[in-house]
């Protein structure tokens, strides 16, 4: 064939792919998947054996792995002990693929997906701002307990439905027609021992696990192999990690402040007080360190609160606390300096830094008006470096880099704030990342970037088109 033809077929093949892709974005997710235009399969038609894919690199995290085969992926998750083969729409299965498979049938449970995905379920809170940043909120068609008002707002509009928690029976059957339960492990049901003998359950419990706030970010690109989004997801959370790192750069105070994550655990049965507890979440010390401060424990302490002698020693510890962050779940109601002092019953004639001073926080001042859920438990898994910033201003005022997102002084009566879907943008464009000013003593800077769709498209297409060139040179 002449060249002039050769190139001819790759320019009418990246004109077809580029139109398959934004004719399925503007379908959402409830399309389900069909052989796509022959576009689609670019190196094909150039005579090569495999399909071109979008990919990424795992350079953080420890729990998942990706490999790429001719026309599939197979993802490995190493928390929850499942393989995901991933096979692109409209391809044939290779010869190959059995042999990347050989050791995981005996290791892990192993289950296959057609890819991109279609319309999923979300059963819990901490994959969702993933799904935002990708702008995936279209895709979500069944969903448990949620924070985000863009996916409430599905809810209302009649484009997504509630998920049946308690009859499991009742769950496959809405499940029938989706794609795949993005799975935290919140369902269990009597008649349905576990979600994860779902084949089309995919594990998200195992992000949290992850000890360092960037390797808990970086499950943006778990996600993004399960609907071929791995170049938005790659340049997403380049963004995340630049603006991270450039807020740990941050000069720390002279003395850094003593700084404690405390709780309060309830009977699930009375309500009643049970513990109180110091965290020492790798995550939050590796926040604190970042933000110029110094965690009061390396090893979580907890203290029987029935047992007057194991209060003292807890309230003895707090003598020492400048920053306490007050971590004690709540639910369904506002939480105010109050409820703190009823809770931790510190005594009047002891000294308390963190009182003398003001410094009592909650990590709950984004909640949603539905249900009072705290989008910490959303947003700040997929964004660090929001929380970082925010620390920074508590710790460090001196380097305040704007506005707290996450957290409120309670002792100085600070409210939440109401999450409303006014704000929401179309649920199949993604959010920009929240990207902070930073600016270090060397001189580099960040501003507030945005990822926009249109640059992700085109950087697919190029990317693509460099490929199918060089395969048909």
């Amino acid at each position: 064939m002449p060249w002039q033809w050769t190139w001819a077929v790759v320019i009418a093949e990246m004109w077809l792919l580029s139109t398959y892709i934004m004719q399925a974005d503007a379908q959402g997710g409830s399309t389900p998947c069909a052989v796509p235009p022959s576009g689609a399969n670019v190196s094909s038609q150039l005579g090569a054996p495999y399909i071109i894919q979008q990919q990424t690199d795992v350079e953080h995290a420890k729990n998942f792995t990706v490999q790429y085969g001719s026309n599939y992926k197979i993802v490995r998750n190493y928390g929850a002990n499942e393989t995901y083969v991933l096979q692109q729409c409209g391809s044939q299965a290779q010869d190959d693929m059995a042999a990347a498979l050989n050791w995981d049938a005996a290791s892990f449970a192993v289950k296959e997906f057609t890819v991109p995905l279609g319309g999923i379920a979300v059963d819990g809170t901490t994959s969702v701002n993933f799904l935002e940043l990708l702008g995936l909120v279209g895709h979500i068609k069944l969903l448990g307990d949620v924070v985000s008002p863009c996916v409430h707002k599905q809810l209302q509009s009649g484009q997504a439905s509630q998920l049946n928690s308690t009859d499991g029976g009742a769950f496959l059957k809405q499940m029938e027609p989706l794609s795949a339960l993005l799975s935290t492990g919140a369902l269990l049901f009597e008649n349905f021992s576990s979600v994860a003998s779902l084949n089309k359950s995919i594990s998200f419990t195992d992000n949290t696990a992850e000890y360092s706030p960037l390797k808990r970010a970086e499950w943006i690109k778990y996600i993004s192999l399960f609907f071929n989004l791995e170049q938005l997801a790659t340049g997403v959370f380049k963004q995340i990690e630049e603006n991270y790192n450039c807020l740990a750069k941050t000069p720390a105070p002279a003395t850094r402040p003593v700084v404690a994550w405390a709780s309060v655990w309830f009977d699930m049965i009375t309500g009643a007080p049970t513990k109180y507890h110091f965290s020492a979440s790798t995550y939050l010390q590796e926040f604190v360190k970042d933000a110029g401060g110094s965690s009061l424990v390396d090893t979580a302490k907890s203290f029987n609160a029935s047992v007057a002698s194991e209060v003292a020693a807890f309230h003895d510890m707090l003598k020492t606390v400048q920053i306490l962050i007050d971590d004690t779940y709540n639910s369904g109601t506002s939480y105010s300096f109050s409820n703190f002092t009823n809770l931790y019953k510190l005594p009047e004639n002891v000294s308390f830094p963190f009182m003398s001073t003001g410094d009592v926080w909650r990590s709950d001042k984004r909640i949603n008006g539905y249900n009072y859920f705290t989008d910490w438990f959303e947003m700040a898994v997929a964004q660090p470096q929001v929380v970082l910033g925010d620390l920074i201003s508590i710790i460090n005022p001196a380097k305040a880099t704007g506005q707290r997102t996450f957290f409120r002084n309670l002792a100085k009566g600070e409210a939440e704030a109401i999450l409303t879907p006014e704000t929401c943008g179309p649920p199949n464009s993604p959010v920009s990342p929240m990207i902070l000013p930073c600016s270090t003593e060397k001189g580099a800077s960040t501003s507030k970037g945005e990822v926009l769709r249109t640059w992700s498209l085109a950087t697919a297409f190029l990317s693509t088109f460099a490929t199918a060139v060089v395969i048909a040179l």
